[in-house]
C-alpha cells in the first residue's frame, strides 16, 4: 500500500532541527568594521559569525539561533531597518544593536533613532571604540567565556 502522507504530517516524523545557538551575528558591508568586531568578539569569549548584509544574515538566520544581532543601518540589498523588522518576526528572541556613522549626521540620528522605533534595543555610533564595544556586548548578553 503506498502512503500519501508527506514526511512533514506524519506523526511518526522527527521533529524538525533545533538550530545551534551562537551568541552573536555582526552585519556590516565594511569589511574592516566586521573584522574589528569579530577579532573584539573572540578575544572575549563569544561565538559569532558575520554576515555583509541584510539578505546574508537572513540566510544564517535560517541555520543558526542568535542571542544578539548587531547591524549596520546602511548597507546594499537591504539595510538595516528592513532586517531589524525581519528579526522582530523570525527570530523575537534575539536582541538587536543598530549600528551607523556612514550616512551624514541628521541622516544617522533619523536611522537610529527609526531603528529604536522598529525594535533595536540599543544603539552604536560610529566610529566605536572596541572597548565601547565590548562594553555594550557585555551589557546585552553578559561575559564571554573569557571574561
Amino acid at each position: 500500500m503506498i502512503n500519501f502522507e508527506s514526511a512533514e504530517h506524519s506523526p511518526s516524523a522527527p521533529p524538525p532541527a533545533k538550530r545551534p545557538t551562537v551568541d552573536v551575528l555582526v552585519i556590516d558591508d565594511e569589511e574592516a568594521i566586521r573584522i574589528v568586531m569579530a577579532d573584539c568578539l573572540t578575544q572575549l569569549g563569544y561565538t559569532h559569525r558575520c554576515a555583509t548584509d541584510g539578505m546574508a544574515a537572513i540566510a544564517l538566520m535560517q541555520t543558526y539561533c542568535f542571542r544578539l544581532v548587531v547591524t549596520d543601518i546602511f548597507m546594499p540589498r537591504m539595510d538595516g531597518i528592513e532586517l531589524i523588522m525581519h528579526c522582530r518576526t523570525a527570530a523575537p528572541e534575539a536582541l538587536i544593536v543598530a549600528c551607523s556613522g556612514g550616512g551624514g549626521h541628521n541622516q544617522d540620528n533619523y536611522a537610529l533613532e527609526s531603528a529604536k522605533l522598529m525594535g533595536s534595543k540599543r544603539v552604536l555610533v560610529k566610529p566605536f571604540t572596541v572597548p565601547e564595544f565590548a562594553t555594550l556586548v557585555r551589557e546585552m548578553i553578559g561575559p564571554g567565556l573569557a571574561d
